[in-house]
């Protein structure tokens, strides 16, 4: 691909597809994911969010819980897969990231693997920044994810103190 990310004039157009084989709400299920794993308040707010969003504009019954606990069935074509290619990815299980890889490309096929691979990867770094950093969210962000942080537990996130240091009347 010729850009790593996705370009900021589409940040918000949210049915976007940015990485071949992959639809914005499954890349928003990878990277969603990969944050919520990291724990990383930042990152997993606005992912959640941007799921959400793609799937009211592409009509899918999102379920976003699922990027806490990734039993549940998160609504996205693939989710199952795309959640334990995340989760694998995260791991040390060799075995379990070559199974996760092939049901993937079984699921939604193989042109999806380097854009998955690529957005979980840019994700575990940029989490890592994002708490190594203590970058807090927006208060504009704060407010629009207000509803998704309180039902997800994204508050519970040990990184929240980056927020709620800086804009405690906003969490």
């Amino acid at each position: 691909e010729n850009i790593q990310y996705l370009p900021v004039k589409n940040i918000l157009i949210a049915d976007y597809q940015h990485h071949d084989g992959l639809s914005r709400a499954q890349s928003e299920v990878i990277a969603g994911r990969i944050s919520a794993f990291n724990e990383c308040f930042f990152w997993t707010s606005g992912h959640a969010r941007f799921l959400r969003e793609s799937g009211r504009s592409t009509n899918l019954n999102i379920n976003l819980k699922a990027l806490i606990k990734p039993d549940l069935d998160i609504g996205v074509p693939g989710g199952r897969e795309l959640l334990d290619f995340s989760d694998a990815l995260v791991g040390d299980d060799r075995k379990a990231l070559d199974a996760a890889r092939i049901a993937l490309a079984d699921s939604i096929g193989e042109e999806a693997i380097a854009g998955a691979a690529a957005v979980a990867a840019n994700f575990t770094k940029n989490d890592r920044i994002a708490n190594g950093c203590g970058i807090p969210t927006e208060p504009m962000v704060l407010k629009a994810t207000k509803e998704i942080r309180a039902e997800l537990k994204i508050n519970d996130f040990r990184s929240a103190i980056n927020s709620s240091r800086h804009f405690p009347d906003d969490m």
